[in-house]
C-alpha cells in the first residue's frame, strides 16, 4: 500500500513539474523520481531492514512538500512579472569563433585532469613497485588514502577533470554528439577514482556530465536557433549509452578489485539469487535504499554532534582546521545498524547534526526556491555563471538521498573553479 502511494504521487508530481517548468527533465521531477525510487525500494524490503519510525516518515514528507513549496513561490512570483528573455550568450556559443574558445578551454582543463591522473598514478607505482600491485592491493591503498597516508599526491589537481567534465558537456550540448573531450574528461575522473578505489567521484562526474548536457539543451531551445538546435533521441540515445557504458565500467573496476561483501544474513531468499550479479545484487540494492533507514536510527538515537554547518561546509572546516582554529572534522559519518552496518543517512540527517530542526524546515524550501529561481534566470538570459550554479544545485538534489554532498571537496571546489571560468569565458565569447 506504502508503494502504490508513493508511485501515485511521484506520477502525479512529474506530470504536474512538466506544465509548470515545461520540461520532462527538471528539478522537481529529479526530486520526486530520486526519492520515490528510494523509499520504495527500502519498502520493497529486499533486506529485513528495520521499521522507518513514524518521525521520520513526517520529515520525509514535510521536506518534499517543503521544497515544492520553495517552486511554488517562484512559479507564482514570475507569473506577476514580465520576464525579460535575453539568451544571449547561448546564443553566443553556437557561434563558430566561441565553440573553438570553448573547445580550447576545455582542452586546457582536461589535459590538466590527465596530467593529475599520471602524476597520481605515477606516486601509486612508486610505491607498491607496478599497476598489478596497486589492484591487488586495493583495500590497502583505499585505507591508506582514507587516513591521509598516501603522500606526493598533488593535491586539487584532479578538481580539473571536473571542469574539463562540465565543459566538454556544454561542447558536447552544442555540437549535438559525443566528443572525443567528453570521453577523455570523464575517463580522467574514473581513473582518479580508481586510484583512489573510491565510487562516489564517478557518480558525481557522471552526474556532472548528463546534467550539464541536458540543461544547456534546454536553454539551447529557447533560442532562436530552435530549429538548428533539434537534437534527435537516437544522439540522445548514443550520447548517454556511451556514458553510461563508462560509468557502470568504473563503479565495476573498482567494486572487483576493492571488493564488497554480498552474504548479508539480512537478504531475502530473492535478493541472495543474484549475489554475483554486477549490476543487481545486495550491495548494491543497500547503496540504493539503505539510507532512509539510517536516517530514521538516527532520529532514534542521541544526535551527534558536530560544529555549525560542519557537514554542510566540510571542505571549509577542514581547510580552516589546518589553522587550528577548529578539531579537524571527521570526513566519514557515524554508522549505524539497520541491521547492518552503514553510514550515509541522507541530505536531511546532515542539514539536522548541522542546524537542528530549524534547519530541516528551512533548507527544502529554500532548496526548491534558489533552485526555481536560477532555473528561470538561466533559461531567460542564458548566462554561464548562472549555468553553473544550476548544475551544482542540480547535483545537491541528485545526492540529496544519500549525503549532503556538498561536504564533498570535489563537489565544493570544481563548483569555485567553474564560476570562475564562466565569468572569463563569458567575456571571452562578447
Amino acid at each position: 500500500m506504502t508503494i502504490l502511494l508513493i508511485l501515485v504521487v511521484t506520477c502525479f508530481t512529474i506530470f504536474g513539474s512538466k506544465f509548470v517548468l515545461k520540461k520532462w527533465f527538471n528539478h522537481v521531477s529529479l526530486y520526486t523520481v530520486i526519492w520515490g525510487t528510494v523509499v520504495s525500494l527500502y519498502e520493497l524490503r529486499l533486506m529485513n531492514y528495520i521499521e522507518i519510525s513514524g518521525f521520520t516518515w513526517v520529515l520525509i514528507s514535510y521536506c518534499f512538500f517543503a521544497f515544492l513549496l520553495g517552486v511554488a513561490v517562484v512559479f507564482a512570483a514570475r507569473n506577476n512579472f514580465s520576464p525579460v528573455r535575453t539568451p544571449s550568450m547561448i546564443s553566443l556559443a553556437t557561434y563558430p569563433k566561441n565553440v573553438k574558445i570553448l573547445r580550447n578551454v576545455t582542452y586546457f582543463f582536461a589535459i590538466l585532469g590527465v596530467v593529475s591522473v599520471i602524476q597520481h598514478w605515477s606516486v601509486l607505482i612508486a610505491k607498491f613497485g607496478s599497476i598489478q600491485m596497486v589492484l591487488i592491493q586495493a583495500n590497502l591503498v583505499y585505507k591508506l588514502r582514507t587516513e591521509g597516508e598516501i603522500q606526493g599526491v598533488l593535491p586539487y589537481l584532479y578538481i580539473t577533470s571536473y571542469v574539463a567534465v562540465v565543459l566538454s558537456s556544454v561542447y558536447s550540448a552544442v555540437k549535438k554528439k559525443i566528443t572525443f573531450l567528453s570521453i577523455i574528461s570523464f575517463l580522467s575522473v574514473i581513473l582518479k577514482e580508481i586510484a583512489s578505489f573510491g565510487r562516489a567521484g564517478i557518480l558525481m562526474g557522471f552526474l556532472l556530465f548528463i546534467i550539464s548536457f541536458i540543461l544547456f539543451r534546454h536553454a539551447l531551445s529557447e533560442t532562436t536557433f530552435k530549429k538548428k538546435q533539434k537534437i534527435s533521441a537516437k544522439e540522445i540515445i548514443v550520447l548517454s549509452s556511451v556514458m553510461i557504458i563508462l560509468f557502470i565500467s568504473g563503479i565495476t573496476v573498482v567494486k572487483a578489485f576493492r571488493g564488497t561483501y554480498e552474504s548479508f544474513k539480512a537478504s531475502t531468499k530473492t535478493l541472495s539469487k543474484v549475489r554475483n550479479n554486477d549490476i543487481i545484487s545486495p550491495s548494491i540494492y543497500l547503496y540504493a535504499s539503505a539510507h532512509v533507514g539510517v536516517l530514521s536510527k538516527y532520529f532514534d538515537s542521541d544526535g551527534e554532534k558536530v560544529g555549525i554547518g560542519q557537514n554542510t561546509f566540510l571542505p571549509i572546516y577542514n581547510f580552516i582546521s589546518k589553522f587550528g582554529v577548529v578539531d579537524h572534522p571527521d570526513f566519514y559519518q557515524r554508522g549505524y545498524w539497520i541491521p547492518m552496518w552503514t553510514n550515509t543517512g541522507t541530505y536531511i540527517r546532515e542539514i539536522h547534526a548541522d542546524f537542528g530542526i530549524i534547519g530541516v524546515i528551512i533548507f527544502p524550501f529554500l532548496m526548491g526556491f534558489v533552485t526555481t529561481f536560477y532555473w528561470y534566470r538561466f533559461l531567460d538570459q542564458g548566462r554561464l555563471f548562472d549555468f553553473v550554479v544550476l548544475v551544482y544545485l542540480y547535483v545537491i538534489i541528485s545526492m540529496s538521498f544519500l549525503v549532503m554532498i556538498t561536504r564533498s571537496a570535489a563537489w565544493f571546489l570544481s563548483f569555485i573553479a567553474l564560476l570562475v571560468v564562466s565569468v572569463i569565458l563569458e567575456k571571452l565569447m562578447n
